[in-house]
């Protein structure tokens, strides 16, 4: 349904909280890598808590006719209490709890809370310039009037110098770890035996301790009969996060197999007849990600469920012939244990008032401190 509609210089500016069909039509004519109204529609319909989409159509217009040269997609996510987890500080807690409790902020997200590396824009450079779609980006924030705008993923060409006069500033802090596959890694055999010897027993020892563990790939049906086991150890996972922005539906997985097969992978990992944990893959062309997990984590220590998880991740890799395994944003020590390294982005924010500049200036730092001083680069590959 179209919201808003304005112009700026020669181009029509058209928001929609919806892609209703009308809108998939001229949408899809972009032929965006990562914006595919499929995918797209999936996450509308999956029906996230708290979250609202715009989708912007920039059109050109030449004398009486119009062009479609643009298309930006937004997340708008109301961040309340339920999207943080402050661990043992309590009276960061209750501050939070309070300020969220008397109201909530809104984030407008230029890009996608469920996929890294995920570009939210996608424009025709002969006709528009990236000028052009800062100055747009700058009239939809006032339209929207979020406490909190973030654009993620820009392109190299999207720079400081560019947004800093709109008052974003960069984060460089926004990372992922990636594991990139070695093309003479045919099993994961040839993986053990690229490391050095410390890592090489240290893996050994992992796959030993998950021994007991069966593993079941999961059908559309499999996931909707085990729906609430599977949300019960996603929450335990996501529970334990600082910072929770995309918080799904329990429809989530069961449509994500339904729609997309091939594209979507769910393992379920069992011990004594129990469902104890599962990965989920997602397949981007030659990358495979290792999407949400879940784990009962009783057994998490005993079994070394998680790290189960990596290498496996990184077996399904090699097997499907991937250039790259994408395992995500946290546990970035664990990550880099198994040969995984940092991968930036180009990422921008701005904060507006001082309550929320109050409160995002603690939990950065919360979060930093939680993340940045546990984590150390690791090098267990053979030079």
């Amino acid at each position: 349904m179209l919201i808003n509609s304005f112009r700026s210089g020669d181009f029509e500016i058209s928001v929609f909280n919806s892609l209703e069909k009308k809108v998939v039509d001229k949408w899809d004519q972009m032929n965006s890598t990562t914006l595919k109204s499929s995918y797209l529609l999936f996450l509308e319909e999956s029906k996230p808590e708290d979250l609202f989409f715009r989708y912007v159509i920039i059109d050109k217009v030449f004398d009486n006719e119009k062009k479609i040269v643009a298309i930006i997609y937004f997340q708008h996510l109301k961040f309340t209490i339920n999207n943080i987890h402050l661990g043992n500080s309590t009276i960061l807690n209750l501050a939070a709890r309070i300020i969220l409790f008397v109201r909530p902020f809104h984030f407008l997200i230029c890009g996608n809370l469920f996929a890294v590396n995920f570009p939210a824009i996608s424009f025709n450079e002969n006709v528009i310039s990236r000028q052009q779609i800062i100055d747009i980006l700058f009239l939809i924030e006032k339209l929207e009037k979020p406490d909190v705008i973030i654009l993620k993923d820009l392109d190299e060409f999207f720079t400081s110098e560019s947004l800093i006069e709109y008052g974003w500033k960069p984060y460089p802090e926004d990372l992922t770890m990636a594991l990139d596959i070695k093309q003479e890694w045919k099993t994961l055999e040839d993986y053990k035996h690229s490391l050095t010897k410390k890592y090489r027993k240290r893996t050994e020892k992992i796959i030993e301790s998950g021994r007991q563990i069966i593993k079941n790939e999961f059908s559309a049906y499999d996931i909707k009969k085990n729906e609430k086991q599977i949300m019960d150890l996603f929450y335990q996972v996501a529970s334990r996060q600082v910072v929770r922005m995309g918080l799904i539906s329990p429809d989530y997985f069961y449509d994500f197999k339904n729609i997309f097969p091939e594209k979507f992978n769910f393992m379920g990992y069992y011990y004594q007849n129990k469902l104890i944990a599962f990965t989920t893959y997602v397949e981007h062309g030659d990358i495979l990600e290792i999407h949400y997990i879940g784990i009962d984590y009783k057994f998490n220590k005993s079994l070394s469920i998680y790290f189960n998880i990596l290498i496996d991740g990184i077996e399904r890799a090699i097997h499907r012939k991937k250039i790259q395994l994408e395992l995500g944003r946290t546990a970035r020590e664990a990550k880099a244990n198994v040969g995984a390294i940092p991968v930036y982005f180009n990422d921008y924010f701005k904060i507006k008032g001082k309550l929320a500049n109050s409160l995002a200036e603690r939990l950065i730092k919360y979060f930093q401190n939680e993340i940045g001083e546990q984590w150390t680069q690791r090098h267990p590959f053979c030079k």
